[in-house]
């Protein structure tokens, strides 16, 4: 069983760095990594990645999906785990999606911790489908994560996850409550485009990095080290 990882990334150097951490250590390693780059600066990767430097033409929605469609192409593998250039990931989290697809479909997780580091502030959120952060599935589902790539790059819209749920029959849905994944956001570098990234009333203030540390353990003192 052959095991993909892609990334798709943009002028985020920090969070492409981090990223290369938590693949280091996963208890399963991928077969292959494939990150897609249409950043004006292309990332120095370190990790030995597939590294598709894509010309800058889009912006926002556009860039991502684009950026998506290039990683989809060139992907070889069974199984595809989407890791996201600025999010926390588990040691375990590649061995958790290879276990939930044995099955087929696709997997991920109907609840989502987001933390942003700039503002120190946190939240929790459910999901319709999964975020694309800790979206799996198997290659039999490949053309349908490419078409909502696609209709998420005629939309000039950021929701590839959601386009490619609301698409998927239940019937494939392999969805639960995950913990090997937190969606980082205000890492320095380009700008998130999540809303995130743009934290409100809705968000909890963690001042002290309490919350962080819960979710991330010592790894929080990296990202806190980030926002001083």
């Amino acid at each position: 069983m052959r095991i993909s990882i892609i990334t798709p990334t943009a002028d985020q150097p920090t969070g492409m760095a981090l990223a290369e951490q938590w693949i280091a250590r996963q208890t399963v390693q991928p077969d292959e990594w494939i990150v897609a780059d249409d950043g004006e600066v292309p990332a120095a990767l370190m990790a030995g990645q597939k590294h598709i430097v894509r010309r800058r033409e889009h912006e926002g929605g556009r860039s991502l999906a684009g950026n998506m469609l290039a990683a989809l192409e060139a992907v070889t593998g069974d199984l595809i785990i989407v890791i996201e250039h600025d999010d926390w990931y588990h040691p375990t989290h590649i061995e958790t999606c290879v276990q939930r697809l044995k099955g087929g479909g696709a997997t991920g997780s109907i609840n989502q911790r987001y933390y942003n580091v700039q503002h120190r502030a946190c939240r929790l959120m459910k999901n319709i489908g999964s975020a694309l952060c800790n979206t799996a599935f198997t290659a039999d589902h490949k053309k349908g994560m490419q078409r909502a790539a696609e209709r998420a790059f005629r939309d000039g819209r950021i929701c590839v996850d959601r386009y490619f749920w609301d698409a998927l029959p239940r019937s494939y849905w392999d969805i639960h409550d995950i913990d090997t994944v937190v969606g980082i956001k205000g890492l320095p570098g380009r700008k998130g485009l999540g809303m995130g990234h743009r934290p409100d009333h809705r968000w909890t203030l963690d001042a002290e990095g309490v919350v962080l540390r819960q979710w991330v353990g010592s790894d929080a003192d990296m990202y806190l080290e980030l926002a001083r």
